[in-house]
């Protein structure tokens, strides 16, 4: 018997309004595994904005004011398997922020370079579930749970600002920089690496998931296996006899 889920909203950051047809698929997979099992999901999208840590805002702001407990982002070029959302809200039971991974949309001669991960304190840690505690990595396929917002929000500033939502601006609203972008300790932070430092900063540990592999839609799908970039870092767990 499946366990029961939280009630998940699966949003889209989309700056043209469009998915992939392979997602659209997996989507509609999804909704019937969610009917056959009382999983309450419900879909939003924001479009029409170029700003990502404006539209992650936004979007967070939509999550909050919905009554939904856990919300997962997903880029709209990114492609997944219907399996790998249950697989992050199994997970999301007990980790209040999980991620997987996606290769850069380069072509590179190692496997190793293709990943932005950023392990925990700087070593590889792992949780007794088998998920790597991460300080940074991408925002396109994060589950968080709303319980993470109302934490980080009195550590966050907030502005007041119109969402764009199918071209149209909507009347303006108080947000909260969920998604900072600037610069951390000489480096450049974007969006998705502001909302990890905002998480670690307030002791909650992000956890990624090597076993779900994505694919990174550019000129073309790119795919890459993080299992063996793992292997190359050195970082897979050392394995204990009973």
């Amino acid at each position: 018997m499946e366990p029961k889920y939280p009630s998940l909203l699966i949003a889209f950051p989309t700056h043209q309004g469009k998915i992939e047809a392979e997602c659209v698929s997996e989507l509609l997979q999804l909704v019937n595994y969610a009917h056959q099992n009382g999983l309450d999901i419900a879909y939003t999208y924001l479009s029409g904005c170029s700003l990502i840590d404006i539209v992650r805002n936004s979007l967070a702001k939509t999550f909050r004011d919905s009554g939904y407990k856990k919300v997962i982002m997903i880029d709209d070029d990114i492609i997944f398997k219907w399996q790998h959302v249950i697989q992050m809200l199994h997970h999301s039971i007990t980790h209040p922020v999980v991620c997987a991974t996606y290769p850069s949309r380069i072509e590179l001669a190692s496997n190793q370079d293709r990943f932005y991960v950023r392990a925990y304190e700087d070593k590889p840690q792992w949780t007794e579930d088998g998920l790597l505690k991460v300080y940074g990595a991408g925002a396109g396929f994060t589950i968080v749970d709303v319980d993470v917002f109302t934490q980080l929000e009195g550590k966050t500033e907030a502005y007041s600002g119109g969402a764009v939502r199918k071209g149209v601006v909507a009347p303006r609203t108080i947000h909260h920089n969920f998604f900072p972008i600037g610069i951390k300790d000489g480096e450049h932070h974007g969006e998705d690496h502001g909302f990890f430092n905002l998480c670690v900063a307030n002791g909650i540990v992000p956890v990624l998931d090597p076993n779900i592999d994505l694919g990174h839609v550019g000129k073309k799908v790119f795919r890459a296996n993080f299992m063996e970039a793992l292997k190359h870092y050195g970082w897979l767990p050392t394995q204990t006899k009973d």
